[in-house]
Formats: structure tokens, sequence, C-alpha cells
């Protein structure tokens, strides 16, 4: 399996992941406003996501996975990235 090209991922935040793998949420990219991401969760959830980097911006319809706690957004790139709204089921 290739691991995605990273960016802007601190190296306490992967350690925090690491520690912590059952807080990956899967979930689907819904649309793209220049850094705002908007991820409908496999459990529903809509996140809508403040990402770090215009680089690590996924793509609508890209599978993706977040860590809450580590605030990282992972799919074909991993990048940090912060909610910035959460539909709150």
């Amino acid at each position: 399996m290739r691991l995605p090209r990273t960016l802007n991922v601190l190296s306490i935040q992967i350690r925090i992941a690491a520690g912590s793998p059952s807080a990956w949420r899967d979930g689907i990219v819904e649309s793209v406003v220049e850094e705002t991401v908007r991820v409908r969760l496999l459990d529903d959830t809509v996140l809508e996501l403040q990402v770090s980097d215009a680089e690590g911006i996924p793509a609508v319809g890209e599978p993706v996975a977040y860590h809450p706690v580590a605030e990282i957004l992972t799919g074909a790139v991993q990048t940090t990235a912060g909610i910035t709204w959460d539909s709150g089921q």
C-alpha cells in the first residue's frame, strides 16, 4: 500500500493518531470551497474542515479519513485539518 504524501502534519499529531487508532472516522468529500472541505462520514455526520495547505485539499468524491483528536485528514494526501462545523449527531 502506498502511503499518502504528508503536508503540514506535526510529529506530535502523528503520535497522537498512532496512540488512538480507533478515533479515525471514514467519509467521502462532498464539497470543497477554497480551503474548506465538507466531509460526510459513514455514520452520516457532516463535518466542515479547514485544511491548512492548498496542496493537501482532496477532491470531491474522494474517500478520506479524519482523526478529530490529532486533526489529521488523510486521503491521497495527508494534511492538518481542524473542524469549523459539525452536524453534531
